[in-house]
């Protein structure tokens, strides 16, 4: 948590998680990308407020375990703002994406938090003036 302090007192405007265990911040044996009470600590005890994105989903580590939509939303889940799907085929990418899609209609996403999570990367995106860019759908991918 020091190194993340700092960073954050220094203006850092994203934070990455990882697939790293962190017994001690209460992730338990959940890898701390996929475990909220790590990326509930950044917002609580370090009052971080700027953009919480994954390292890759599809690195060996986390594609040894999980499938790159069952990643996908636990990533979401446990409250990423965003994450690197990282895997490079857009079929598998989209398989996500409606991974994502269902469990925000079901409830295992929270709504709210999604929608939360766009304000803060829309947010990042404005302060550095970057131009608005579409997103294709998942039907495309």
């Amino acid at each position: 948590m020091p190194a993340f302090k700092a960073g954050i007192d220094a203006g850092a405007d994203a934070v990455m998680t990882t697939a790293v265990y962190v017994p001690a911040l209460g992730a338990g044996h959940t890898p701390a990308m996929f475990a909220a009470p790590v990326i509930n600590r950044l917002r609580t005890d370090l009052g971080f407020q700027g953009v919480i994105v994954t390292d890759s989903l599809s690195m060996g580590g986390v594609i040894a375990h999980y499938s790159l939509p069952q990643a996908a939303v636990l990533a979401l889940s446990a409250g990423n703002d965003l994450v690197l799907l990282g895997n490079g085929d857009p079929l598998y990418e989209g398989k996500a994406m409606s991974a994502i899609q269902l469990a925000v209609r079901s409830g295992r996403v929270d709504r709210q938090k999604l929608h939360e999570s766009a304000l803060r990367v829309n947010q990042l995106r404005d302060r550095w003036g970057l131009p608005l860019t579409p997103c294709a759908s998942s039907s495309a991918a």
